[in-house]
């Protein structure tokens, strides 16, 4: 499930996973291993907006899928924070996520939650309900992505045992920095990202934890 901040700044990222998509899916397809992939979406920007949330639901017809996709446009926002807890309940909850399958969601954004909006569920109510399901979230910070937000990405990450992990802009060691990442890093674009992460979960999925 791909849970995806649609707001005016995130443009180039959005582009990049229209881009991306169907490379994935054929990378991951040439591991040779028998799967059945299914993607789905949940789409967010914040109160005020055309939509707080839209959903594509989980299809196993990915060309469909990355036909819907590329219809996706990048638009409002204004303040910095989102409606990610919006997004993250709906995602959680929202989607027809199978029993029995490796539950993977990527987080793309780049701002924090609105934390003051009445009623809201937080997202760390979201990330343990997203544990207790079986569903990893990875968290994958875009350009401008304030100390708020990059902590906020790290727990959300934490607590359903995913990965922070960040799109480079420029040099991977000031990305890194922008990030409060110190020490070595790997260079990754949003297609490596995706499909690394997609791969471990295939790799891992139905072996016992010892």
């Amino acid at each position: 499930c791909f849970v995806i901040d649609t707001t005016g700044s995130m443009s180039d990222e959005i582009a990049s996973i229209k881009a991306s998509l169907l490379s994935v899916t054929d990378r991951l397809r040439g591991l040779g291993r028998e799967f059945d992939l299914r993607y789905s979406a949940v789409l967010y920007r914040d109160l005020g907006d055309d939509y707080v949330t839209a959903t594509h639901p989980f299809t196993s017809d990915i060309v469909a899928f990355d036909a819907a996709l590329r219809g996706v446009a990048a638009g409002g926002g204004g303040d910095t924070p989102e409606s990610l807890n919006q997004a993250l309940v709906q995602a959680v909850d929202g989607v027809d996520w199978r029993p029995e399958a490796a539950k993977v969601a990527f987080l793309v954004a780049d701002a924090p939650p609105h934390m003051d909006y009445e009623d809201d569920v937080a997202y760390g109510e979201s990330a343990r309900a997203a544990l207790s399901r079986g569903i990893r979230i990875h968290s994958v910070a875009a350009s401008g992505l304030d100390p708020v937000g990059t902590l906020v990405f790290r727990q959300i990450a934490q607590l359903t045992r995913g990965r922070f992990v960040f799109i480079e802009y420029g040099s991977a060691a000031a990305s890194a920095a922008s990030h409060g990442v110190a020490g070595k890093v790997e260079s990754d674009n949003l297609e490596d990202i995706l499909f690394e992460q997609i791969r471990d979960e295939l790799a891992t999925y139905g072996r016992a934890v010892r």
